[in-house]
Parts: structure tokens; sequence; C-alpha cells
């Protein structure tokens, strides 16, 4: 007569029984195994019995402990980098703002209607001579400059954003112009004259007309203090070909920049921003 038993395997061993032809009670894949697998022997006599093997995992083997999840430290801007910044002797910029670019409302009795414009401004006190700050992912500088002393110091060929990862300056400037701000002629007169009748109270100048009569208002206003605007943005969805995979930026990184003149050798300002992935 065939008799089935239910031992542990040290209980088993410790009767000293002899058992041949270990199996699984179910013959099965690895996958359907169970975290306590049960395993049955036949002895001499015949008994059937069975027991379990801790430990096994249900895809077969020992469980085995997962590896920690990859930690990246938040970036950081690097203070060494401005302060090593050259400005151009007698020549920084001026009336310099942060902000961001974005829609107003402008109302028209009972109608209300929509400009883009610099907004949320707030005045800039720059460091390291000609160093205007730091930028996070959708803001913006604005900011003046004297319009003869920039005219003197050549054409737009003599005048270019220069960046590098500020985690990593040793690997040279930034090639792709896909990655960084690279244009600070980019803050037009519409922006900063914004139309009369807005919503967004004291601190922001206004004219009648349309964008470029505007535009026109502001270069005049300028023309009379002889300085000529200038401006960038940060712009999130401008800066996607980036040479580093996500996973292991997952907070982007700090670019330091500096707008260098080939003429003077020198920068007119120098700027740090977050680049971030969409």
């Amino acid at each position: 007569m065939n008799i089935v038993s239910r031992y542990t395997l040290p209980a088993l061993l410790a009767a000293g029984g002899i058992f041949l032809g270990l199996s699984l009670t179910n013959p099965a894949t690895a996958s359907d195994v169970s975290p306590e697998a049960e395993v049955s022997t036949q002895g001499i006599d015949g008994t059937l019995a069975q027991f379990k093997i801790p430990g096994l995992s249900k895809k077969g083997g020992k469980k085995g402990k997962s590896e920690p999840a990859k930690v990246v430290p938040p970036p950081e801007p690097n203070l060494d980098l401005r302060a090593g910044l050259q400005c151009i002797d007698g020549f920084k910029p001026m009336d310099v703002q942060r902000g961001v670019r974005r829609e107003y409302d402008v109302k028209e009795g009972m109608s209300t209607d929509q400009r883009t414009g610099f907004m949320d401004r707030e005045s800039v006190e720059m460091t390291n001579g000609c160093f205007l700050g730091e930028l996070q992912p959708n803001t913006c500088f604005a900011f003046t400059a004297n319009e003869s002393k920039y005219a003197e110091l050549g054409n737009s060929n003599d005048w270019a954003v220069q960046c590098v990862y500020s985690d990593d300056p040793g690997a040279g400037a930034l090639e792709n112009k896909g990655e960084y701000p690279y244009s600070v002629d980019s803050m037009p007169g519409k922006e900063m004259m914004l139309l009369c009748g807005h919503t967004e109270g004291d601190g922001y100048e206004c004219a009648e007309g349309s964008n470029s009569s505007r535009s026109g208002e502001w270069d005049k206003k300028l023309d009379k203090e002889g300085k000529v605007q200038l401006g960038f943005c940060v712009n999130t969805k401008a800066y996607q070909e980036l040479s580093y995979d996500k996973d292991d930026y997952p907070s982007g990184r700090w670019a330091y920049c500096q707008y260098y003149n080939s003429k003077t050798k020198k920068n007119m300002f120098g700027f740090e921003f977050l680049q971030t992935h969409r």
C-alpha cells in the first residue's frame, strides 16, 4: 500500500530515511514554482514523502536583492565660473530686469483682448562686475546698453554667446545652438511697451496702437536716452537637442554663458541658466 506522509526535510534526514528519485510533486516549469516549492521523494519501502524547500521564487532560484535606485544629486550653479568673468571696461548692461514672457489682458469696455508682453518684472543687481544672474526655465532677462558704444564694438560677427556645462566646463563650449539662447536681440519693444487698457496695474509703460507702432514708441524712447534694447529668454521648448540622457540628469543641468566680444577679448555680460528636458 502506498502511504503519503508529510514531513519537513530535516525530520526526514534525521530519521535516516533513504530517498530515491527526487522530483516535484507536479512537474512544472520554473515559473510555476511557488516561494516554498513542495517536493516529493519515494523511499525503498514505497512510502511517498513530501516536504517543502523554502526560498524558491516563482521564477526559480533564490530571491535576489534588487539594485538600489540611482540617486542623482540636484544640479548646482558654478560660482567659480562667474568669479572669473572678464567684463568690457566701461560697458555694462543697464536697466536689467528678470521676468517672464506671457499674455496679459486688455479691457475695451466689456470686451477683453490678449497681448503678449514681458511681465512680472523685477530689477536685478549684477554681481562680479557684469554677471546678470541665474535663470530658471521659461524666464527672461531684459536690459539696455549704450547704443554708440555697442556699435563701436562691432557687428553681429564680433559678438557671440558662448556656453559650457557648469558641472563640466573642461568639456568645452557647447557647439549646438539648439542647447542655449544664442541671440540677445530677442526682446521686441512691443513687449516692453504694453497696450494701454491692460489690467496689470502700475509699473508698465503703455501706448495705443498696433504691435509695430508700440515697438516704434519704445525705440523712440530709448533713442532719446542713447540706449538700445536687448534681452533673451530660456524657453524650455526651444532647447531639446540636448547632448545627455534625461535619466542621467533628471533635474537638468546648469549651463554658464557669456556674451563675448572678439575685438576686446572680453564680455559684455555673463549668466547661468538651468537647462531641462521638456
